[in-house]
This record gives structure tokens, C-alpha cells and sequence, in this order.
């Protein structure tokens, strides 16, 4: 399974990160999240945005949704003729489908289907798309949000989404090889945020995890060369590799 970084940053995007976003390559593509410019990146880092068939939409703030309209727009110009199923947390299925409306994406007559399909925030919730298992739990954020595991030939790995550290999201990721996890604050560089998590929170929940890789995402507003500190402040707590992505990086697992 092939896992891709379209985007690393927290709400506001820097010179170098944009919103966090990430792609799985199964069967075909499987999107989490959609800020903004999803074909161009998908292009840059090799894969075919016409094989997107299933978008995971973890809540409703825009940095998490704010592409999705151009998303539609850009595959139905592409030439997209096969339907496109969209998992949206239950909250926020009006949001998409207005999102949708307000630039009247299905009044063309070579549109093809947008299938919207609500997920509840019921923990080990679950669906089968083409072969990979993607499960839900739901996280403490300012908003109802899920974390999202996905599993596909034996291998797991899991996303925490934006969420305040959680115990039970170390239970939820337990035999992943891999936590994706949100490291918008650092303990020693600005102190935690209601919603939010710090990097030495993301170090004790995939150490309660057992995974062996840490990816750091949803980066906050920090210089460059404070990255390591991130790093440093995740690895007090767990001795597996600790990542921080680049935006396009693509991984194999």
C-alpha cells in the first residue's frame, strides 16, 4: 500500500505546508480529506486523480473541505463519467451537499454522480471499499470529528485526525504499523490548544499504539528548524521512527 502526503499543515498553511490531506493507493485511490488542489498535487506525486473513487471527510472545518468543490469540478472536466462516493461524518452531510449546490456541480449535463454517504460517530463503525476496510472513532475536537483506520492486504494504519490526546485513539490504532497523528503544538515551544494536540501527546498515544512509525501532520506555524524539536518532544515518549513529512512525499508500507 502506497500513502501519500498532500498537505502537512495545520489551519494555516505555510511557504512550504498547506492544509494536511493524505491518499491511499489500494485498488484505487482513497482520499482523506480535501483542501485545496488535490489534481495537481495527486499528479505531481504520480498518481491519477481520475482513480479517486472514495473521499473521507473527517468534519466540517475548511481547511478539511474547502477543495472539494473544485475536486468535483476538475474530474468532471477531466472527463469523469463513473460515480464518486463522498463519506462525510453525519454532522456535516448538509455542508457537503451545499458545497456541492452552491456551484451547481451536478446541473451540467456531463456530470457524473456524487454519491454522499453519512458516517455516525459510533465507535468501530466501518465500510469495505474495493478491498480496504476504513473503521471510524470519534475524537475530542471543537467540533465532532473522527479518526479513521484504514486496512488494506494485512496492513493498518491509522489517522487521528485533529483531536485532543485521547488514551482511546492509542486502543483504536493498536496493530497499526503506522499513526498519523496531528502535531499542531509543541509543550516546549507554545503549549497545547483546546482541540488540539502536541507533539509529545502524539509520542504517548503510538507508544500506547505499539505502532512502528509516528508521521507528525497538521504541523502548527513553526519554523523550519523547529521541526526537531517537535521530534525531540515526540520521542520522550516513543522510541519507533518519528517522521515529519514534506508535502507530496510518498511513502510505501
Amino acid at each position: 500500500m502506497r500513502m501519500g502526503f498532500l498537505g502537512t499543515a495545520a489551519a494555516i498553511s505555510t511557504a512550504t505546508r498547506d492544509n494536511t490531506a493524505l491518499v491511499f493507493k489500494t485498488k484505487d485511490l482513497i482520499l482523506i480529506d480535501c483542501p485545496g488542489n488535490v489534481c495537481g498535487k495527486l499528479k505531481s506525486m504520480g498518481f491519477d486523480p481520475m482513480n479517486v473513487n472514495h473521499v473521507v471527510i473527517t468534519h466540517g472545518h475548511v481547511d478539511h473541505i474547502y477543495g472539494l468543490s473544485s475536486l468535483v469540478e476538475m474530474l468532471r472536466l477531466m472527463g469523469r463519467k463513473e460515480e464518486l462516493k463522498i463519506y462525510v461524518g453525519e454532522d456535516f452531510v448538509e455542508m457537503v451537499k451545499g458545497i456541492i449546490r452552491l456551484f451547481r456541480l451536478l446541473d451540467h449535463q456531463e456530470a457524473f454522480p456524487v454519491v454522499i454517504e453519512p458516517i455516525p460517530y459510533r465507535p468501530g463503525y466501518n465500510v469495505e471499499l474495493n478491498g480496504a476496510v476504513v473503521s471510524f472513532m470519534p475524537v475530542k475536537h471543537t467540533l465532532r470529528n473522527l479518526a479513521v483506520r484504514l486496512e488494506y492486504e494485512g496492513i493498518s494504519v491509522t489517522y487521528s485526525s485533529d483531536t485532543e490526546p485521547l488514551e482511546e485513539l492509542g486502543d483504536f490504532s493498536r496493530g497499526s504499523k503506522a499513526l498519523i497523528h496531528e502535531a499542531t503544538r509543541s509543550y516546549r515551544l507554545n503549549g497545547p490548544l483546546s482541540g488540539h494536540s502536541c507533539a509529545g501527546d502524539a509520542g504517548k498515544i503510538a507508544k500506547r499504539a505499539g505502532v512502528e512509525m509516528l508521521y507528525l501532520v497538521h504541523i502548527g506555524d513553526f519554523d523550519e528548524h523547529e521541526l526537531s524539536t517537535l521530534i525531540e518532544e515526540a520521542a520522550e515518549h516513543f522510541e519507533g521512527q518519528i517522521i515529519i513529512p514534506n508535502d507530496l512525499e510518498v511513502v510505501e508500507l
